[in-house]
């Protein structure tokens, strides 16, 4: 950057601080705002079960088969102390949210400038893609503030190249690797990066990695066993080849066309500005997200690959986006008439371009927003207890098919108070079971049905069982309610 633009941007950001403050408070509001209007379902429920049990049993529970590292859970633990209300669940990931853009400002600032800062927090503040993931009692907002904070202590260690930054940064990325095991996914890049460019000194990184792998080794173990158990079967959900990088990005602009075009085309004039500047950081921006989407496109075939595994791309896209930025005020420069530059100040411009570009991602999210926090966006648990509880008689038996999905129900609803039997179901062999004895002993058998019965039986048996056997009766928030003939 010219000394010119410097003097632009100190004139400018000196009151950087107070506008991330505002950021913040905005983006708090966001992730606050009906923290608990949709009742949990199935994942948050599992929070919850896997977060009731001692430290001993949250290990032995992923050493099973849950598949996640335990601090999320550890974490989740202290807060149900205080309660085990669908907002007390949520406040955890709520905080890692809103914590995650004054980080992202720091990102920006590292990458470039103050001004490139402002922008990631203000992508960060108003991006549905990440308000949603605050609302939910998952670890994704959690290793999103972690891989943000992975990749700002990454570009300080790029910068000096000594053991004190670099081990800052192992700690950090197992810590993040405690969280979400799919943090290796951004966490080999970026050392494969670092020995690249420190090929002739490159004993830093290597402590960085020996720092790492000694802070990681019980869950590397762990990690193993996981994966075999995993590979041993087909995916039952999720996507798999090219259509994981599709759907992420569908998924990371709401689905909304606009703001996927803006956001591309704003991600290539960045990129092609950055590489004009420095190429180094050019092939950071690139990198990073190729080599992830690469492995989740290669992992989807032995297991089930989603978006949300991949949030941390969110940080190569917005600096990218935000790198737009200095190429739209050259492009000023050059494109505008002398009278328009000398009417305009240059400070002026700044803040008209990168709030700009904060404001027509702002204005793409509206419709996001306006149905976000009016309408159900999850399966409604608290509804369908509420029904079963008004619509059912004592001695009624309620099946829940696939069995698993009995943790969100039974978090609102109890078959004890309301003199009801509740058993699971997977198999066309136990539904048989249960229509036997109906017919024997001359109950009425409720069925409740969600989408998950295609991840246990992705045959279809269960499904033309209920069609052949049952008669639907309602269906709320994709939870089918059927009756046995």
């Amino acid at each position: 950057m010219n000394s010119e633009s410097e003097d632009i941007t100190v004139n400018v950001w000196k009151h950087s601080i107070p506008v991330l403050y505002i950021l913040v408070f905005i983006g708090a509001i966001f992730r606050l705002y009906n923290l608990g209007y949709n009742s949990l379902w199935l994942d948050e429920a599992a929070t919850l079960s896997l977060s009731s049990g001692t430290f001993e049993q949250i290990w032995s529970n992923m050493a099973v088969g849950d598949f996640n590292p335990p601090l999320f859970q550890i974490l989740e633990h202290f807060m149900i102390m205080v309660g085990t209300t669908e907002i007390a669940l949520r406040l955890l990931p709520a905080i890692f949210g809103i914590a995650a853009i004054p980080i992202m400002y720091l990102v920006g600032k590292e990458f470039k400038d103050k001004y490139i800062g402002i922008i990631l927090a203000g992508l960060t503040a108003f991006s549905p893609f990440l308000i949603t993931y605050s609302q939910e009692a998952r670890a994704y907002s959690m290793i999103f503030f972690l891989g943000a904070c992975m990749v700002l202590l990454f570009l300080r260690a790029m910068k000096v190249n000594k053991q004190t930054e670099w081990f800052m940064f192992a700690v950090v990325s197992a810590i993040a690797f405690w969280t979400h095991f799919y943090s290796v996914v951004l966490f080999i890049p970026l050392i494969i990066f670092a020995v690249y460019k420190f090929r002739f000194d490159w004993r830093p990184i290597v402590y960085s990695v020996v720092a790492w792998v000694a802070l990681a080794l019980p869950l590397l173990f762990a990690l193993y066993n996981l994966v075999i158990m995993r590979a041993s079967s087909v995916p039952t959900y999720g996507y798999q080849g090219l259509n994981i990088v599709n759907q992420t990005f569908i998924e990371m602009f709401w689905s909304s066309t606009i703001a996927l075009v803006f956001a591309t085309v704003l991600f290539i004039v960045g990129l092609w500005w950055t590489f004009k500047s420095d190429k180094e950081m050019a092939a950071f921006l690139v990198f990073v997200p190729i080599t992830a989407f690469i492995t989740s496109v290669f992992l989807s075939s032995t297991m089930p690959m989603l978006p949300r595994y991949l949030i941390f791309v969110n940080i190569f896209v917005f600096l990218g986006v935000a790198m737009a930025y200095p190429a739209l005020m050259a492009f000023f420069r050059v494109a505008a008439s002398e009278n328009l530059q000398k009417n305009l100040k240059n400070d002026t411009v700044v803040k008209i371009i990168s709030f700009g570009i904060i404001g027509c991602f702002l204005f793409a999210a509206l419709p996001f927003y306006s149905n976000y926090y009016q309408n159900y966006t999850k399966e409604d648990w608290r509804g369908m207890a509420k029904e079963l509880t008004n619509s059912t008689e004592p001695n009624n038996v309620i099946v829940v098919i696939p069995k698993y999905v009995r943790m969100p129900l039974d978090y609102y609803y109890s078959s004890n108070l309301d003199r009801t039997l509740e058993i699971g179901a997977n198999t066309v062999e136990e539904l048989d079971s249960v229509k036997t004895a109906a017919q024997s002993d001359n109950f009425t058998v409720i069925y409740i049905i969600t989408p998950d019965i295609l991840a246990v039986d992705p045959t279809g048996n269960v499904l033309n069982w209920l069609a052949a056997n049952t008669t639907e009766v309602g269906k709320t928030s994709g939870i089918a309610v059927r009756l046995g003939v």
